[in-house]
């Protein structure tokens, strides 16, 4: 496990790397087109295992990019929007119009292959088009009914028969208040997350160790470099810890996300999929890091 964890580390290097090129390609061959925020599509089949993990990795990307729109259609059950999808992929001289299918832009992608290859091409698409803007990929249609009739439902968000993730808000710059302030403390707020385990030590506790620390370590370098985030992982059973036990109601090996302010706990959560997705260490790396951002955005 170990071996695999470092090469995943690697291979986190090399995605940043491969996506940078991506991006910096994409900007200079892609002139600036708009100025609203880049609107992703995806085309889906209830049932295809491939989408879900497409979907699931849309959940990461909108994190890190939260000023995307993404809008998911099911396609399988919907056939005015398997017609959307089968009008968007002429378009873009795509021939084999199946699930999942991507567009962003001009740019269309058919199938989604893992987080490191089709995942990071994605994430180079939304990056270029926050830097230098993008059409609406409904624009290739023309003057098409259901096109304006998803336009307008995601303007009103109200979308009938799909989903819409809206693009967060983006803060309007008021004239500056030149007059003094009253300068107020700020609470100093800490997310800590714990594993907690004994001294013998199983290898499904030790992998849920790695796997969490892989998380917290992958998706929050800059937090975990300011302090604003810390993880540790505790002896539950030697005398000076057992207090634990008794204060976070512990009955197994667990991994603990605690809020603290002002040096005092004000809440905590045991994450107790933990164990179900030990299996899964794409899920799992997923759920810790959606606790954890949760805990941290105050949610």
């Amino acid at each position: 496990m170990k071996k695999r964890l470092m090469s995943r580390q690697y291979l986190f290097g090399f995605v940043c790397i491969i996506s940078l090129t991506l991006l910096s390609l994409i900007s200079a061959l892609t002139p600036a087109v708009a100025a609203e925020p880049p609107v992703l599509y995806l085309f889906w089949g209830d049932g295809c295992p491939h989408c879900e993990e497409e979907k699931m990795f849309f959940d990461v990307l909108q994190h890190d990019y939260p000023q995307l729109e993404i809008r998911l259609f099911e396609v399988w059950n919907n056939p005015e929007f398997a017609k959307l999808a089968e009008a968007l992929a002429k378009a873009n001289h795509i021939n084999a119009a199946s699930v999942p299918l991507t567009f962003i832009g001009n740019w269309g992608n058919v199938g989604f292959q893992s987080f490191e290859t089709t995942g990071v091409e994605i994430a180079a698409r939304v990056q270029a088009c926050l830097a230098q803007g993008c059409p609406d990929a409904l624009d290739k249609l023309g003057p098409q009914q259901l096109a304006a009739r998803v336009r307008d439902e995601a303007a009103r968000k109200s979308p009938q028969g799909w989903e819409l993730r809206p693009a967060a808000a983006v803060a309007t710059i008021a004239p500056a208040d030149t007059t003094p302030a009253p300068v107020a403390a700020t609470p100093t707020k800490t997310i800590k997350v714990y594993y907690f385990h004994g001294t013998a030590r199983c290898p499904s506790c030790k992998t849920i160790e790695e796997l969490t620390n892989f998380a917290i370590v992958n998706g929050f370098k800059k937090e975990l470099e300011s302090g604003v985030l810390e993880f540790n992982a505790i002896n539950v059973e030697t005398p000076e810890n057992q207090h634990f036990i008794k204060d976070y109601q512990l009955y197994t090996k667990s991994v603990i996300v605690s809020e603290v302010i002002d040096g005092k706990e004000r809440r905590w959560k045991n994450l107790e999929k933990v164990w179900q997705l030990l299996m899964q260490e794409k899920a799992f790396t997923m759920y810790v890091q959606q606790e954890v951002s949760a805990y941290l955005e105050g949610k």
